[in-house]
């Protein structure tokens, strides 16, 4: 065989496995991008279902019957966190599928709603406490019979810590 057909052969044997590799490091790099943008998002929504927790559960120990309306009006969260969900826009369509991407879309809107619902509760006669704790506590109880809208395996002690607060 010729040492110039021996050479191209190798030249294209090494352009090939240099493709090969740089796609499979391609490839794995866009995974672990992809976990950790699912990642973010899982504990951004982890967090907010652990605020909303925490409040329900502060509410049912600081109220009778009577007054819960006043206390949860009283004692009304801060404005649920949507950052990384907002500053990931342009990443998330390659990290989650389009069933995904609604799912959080409408976590994250319903969140919104109960923010709307605070923002109308909070000037209000205390005689309309309890209507407005009524809706309020429905959409909160909404919000908390929905599993969120994926799951993210993750081994890490941040990951179970914050899981773990939830439940």
């Amino acid at each position: 065989m010729d040492s110039t057909i021996v050479a191209g052969m190798i030249g294209a044997g090494s352009v090939l496995l240099s493709w090969g590799v740089s796609s499979l490091a391609t490839f794995c790099s866009n995974r672990r991008r992809n976990k950790r943008i699912r990642s973010m998002l899982y504990l951004e929504m982890q967090l907010n279902l652990n605020l909303l927790n925490s409040y329900m559960e502060f509410v049912d120990e600081n109220s009778k019957s009577v007054a819960s309306g006043i206390v949860m009006h009283k004692y009304m969260p801060q404005v649920w966190r949507h950052r990384v969900w907002e500053s990931l826009t342009e990443s998330i369509p390659l990290a989650l599928n389009p069933t995904e991407i609604r799912d959080t879309f409408l976590f994250h809107q319903r969140f919104d709603e109960l923010d709307l619902l605070r923002a109308n509760g909070k000037d209000l006669p205390s005689e309309q406490i309890p209507l407005w704790a009524g809706k309020y506590v429905e959409q909160i109880q909404r919000i908390q019979k929905e599993s969120l809208p994926f799951s993210v395996k993750d081994s890490s002690k941040e990951m179970k810590a914050i899981s773990g607060r939830a439940s």
